[in-house]
C-alpha cells in the first residue's frame, strides 16, 4: 500500500552527502506544542508532511529541497523534523475492550527529555493513538496476520526507535486511529507511515 514515488538520497557526514540540483530553501517551522497538533490532525485525511515531533501540519512547498545536502545535515541534527507521508498499514488484533484502553492511553513524555522520545523510544502520544512498543509487548496469538503481523509492527518500531538510528532520530513516525467490534472482540488499527529524511540513507 506504499507509493511507488522515488527519492534521491545524499548521505550525511560521515560519510559526506551528494549534493542535488534544487534551488528552494527549506523553512522549518517552529513546533507547536503536541494537544494543540494532535486535536488538528485528521487520520482520514492526513497532512502529506508533518513535524515527526509534534505532528503538526507542514506545508509541502517548504519540502522542495528534502533530498537536498543541507536537507540530510538538518535532519541528522534534529533541526529538520520534517516526515512525509508513504502510505499506511492496517493490522486486526482479537483483544478485549479492556486491553485495548490499555494500549490507546496517552503515552507522557518528559517535556525535557533529549530527542523528545523516552527509555523506550517512543513519543508523546495522546488517547487513542497505539504506542508500537505496547504492541510489542501483544502475544503472536491476538494479531489476525500471525507472525507476518507481528514481524511487521516488530520491524516498523526499530525504524521509529530513535534508539536504533546512528544519528538519534525517528526513521519513520506512525501515527494510527482504529475501531472495535465487541461482539467478535476484534480492534482494526490503521497506521499512517510517515518517512523522515534519514530513512533514505539506509538505502543509498
Amino acid at each position: 500500500k506504499f507509493s511507488d514515488e522515488q527519492h534521491q538520497s545524499s548521505q550525511p557526514k560521515p560519510p559526506a552527502p551528494t549534493p542535488v540540483l534544487k534551488k528552494r530553501k527549506i523553512e522549518v517551522p517552529l513546533s507547536q506544542t503536541p494537544s494543540r497538533v494532535w486535536r488538528n490532525l485528521d487520520v482520514e485525511k492526513p497532512p502529506i508532511s508533518i513535524d515527526y515531533l509534534t505532528l503538526e501540519t507542514i506545508d509541502i512547498s517548504a519540502t522542495d529541497d528534502w533530498d537536498s545536502k543541507r536537507s540530510a545535515t538538518l535532519a541528522a541534527k534534529g533541526t529538520l523534523k520534517l516526515a512525509r507521508l508513504m502510505g499506511y498499514i492496517e493490522i486486526q488484533l482479537s483483544i478485549s475492550s479492556e486491553k485495548l484502553l490499555k494500549l490507546s492511553r496517552a503515552n507522557a513524555v518528559d517535556e525535557n527529555a533529549p530527542g523528545g522520545f523516552n527509555s523506550d523510544g517512543e513519543f508523546r502520544t495522546p488517547v487513542g493513538q497505539i504506542p508500537l512498543s505496547r504492541l510489542e509487548e501483544i502475544p503472536v496469538e491476538s494479531f489476525r496476520g500471525g507472525h507476518d503481523d507481528k514481524d511487521l509492527i516488530n520491524s516498523l518500531y526499530s525504524l521509529q526507535n530513535p534508539l536504533s538510528s546512528p544519528w538519534g532520530r525517528p526513521f519513520i513516525r506512525l501515527v494510527s486511529s482504529h475501531t472495535y467490534d465487541k461482539k467478535t472482540e476484534t480492534a482494526k488499527i490503521k497506521f499512517l507511515v510517515y518517512f523522515t529524511r534519514l530513512i533514505f540513507e539506509l538505502i543509498a
